[in-house]
């Protein structure tokens, strides 16, 4: 089995996403560049943010 994956789950609003242009055309650091993006129009990043699932939900 390889190496867990980080940073896989994202949870952005749509009116936010389509705001900001969405995703940057970079080679790496995309979610950095978005979140960089929602800064800096006003938005709350909040890293590290949990939000609880029930499984098969």
């Amino acid at each position: 089995m390889g190496h867990p994956v980080y940073a896989a789950n994202l949870g952005v609003r749509a009116d936010a996403f389509e705001q900001v242009g969405g995703f940057p055309d970079l080679a790496s650091g995309e979610d950095h560049g978005m979140g960089a993006r929602l800064r800096a129009a006003g938005f709350r990043v909040v890293p590290g943010a949990t939000v609880p699932a029930a499984p098969g939900t």
